[in-house]
């Protein structure tokens, strides 16, 4: 196991007076990558989601990649055992074992690029597919009904116009419901980190947009 205790002291310090370590390297076997584990990330195929780490912050691209998958990963135990978010951060960081700096504190506040992106393409190709694949239905559907409702009212009697601006009352209807389950298939799909969802729709980097860059340069 990692030796972090030096870490989370100064971690700690900001939000709780101590994080009891409760978990064990079993606890997270069924994540794709067991961030207690011996295993190195050269011993997997999952340095390609930390394709655009910077050179300046080598050699802390392992314990990135154990801090993602504790705190995103759907099978830890933290998304479960851990409902407050920022205490999960708090237990993710010390079981990947992170240095107290600077980067832990941009990590835990999404100011982190590559970080953020790293996560959504994590999300996408380890996570949650079928929510994933929920997101990207409903996300077609809900500019399908937009470029419906978008369209100039159509005919030329009263009750033609009137039957069209009906139609056009349940698309807005339809598209605010559609728009609140997006919002809920974020939240699930971020473990209700609304700071990291948020920066990745700033950024564009959600699953959908991650999934077509991918495609287009097949």
């Amino acid at each position: 196991m990692l030796n972090h205790r030096a870490n989370i002291a100064y971690i700690c310090d900001k939000t709780y007076n101590i994080v009891p370590m409760t978990y064990t390297e079993k606890d997270f076997s069924r994540c794709v990558f067991n961030p207690m584990g011996k295993k190195s990330l050269k011993e997997t195929d999952l340095s390609s989601i930390l394709k655009d780490f910077p050179n300046e912050e080598k050699g802390k691209e392992e314990g990135l990649l154990r801090y993602i998958v504790a705190m995103y990963d759907s099978w830890s135990p933290l998304v479960k055992n851990e409902p407050d978010l920022e205490k999960r951060k708090i237990v993710a960081a010390q079981i990947a074992g992170l240095d107290g700096d600077q980067f832990a504190d941009d990590l835990f506040s999404n100011k982190l690029d590559y970080a953020i992106r790293a996560i959504n393409e994590y999300i996408r190709s380890y996570g949650q597919n079928r929510l994933w694949a929920m997101i990207i239905s409903e996300t077609e559907r809900f500019w399908e009904y937009n470029y419906r409702l978008m369209k100039p009212v159509e005919g030329e009697r009263d009750r033609e116009i009137l039957s069209s601006l009906e139609v056009k009352t349940k698309l807005a209807e339809e598209l605010d419901k559609m728009n609140d389950r997006l919002d809920s298939y974020y939240k699930r799909l971020y473990g209700e980190d609304d700071g990291l969802m948020d920066a990745s729709r700033a950024k564009k980097w959600t699953p959908e947009f991650i999934a077509n860059v991918s495609s287009n340069r097949r």
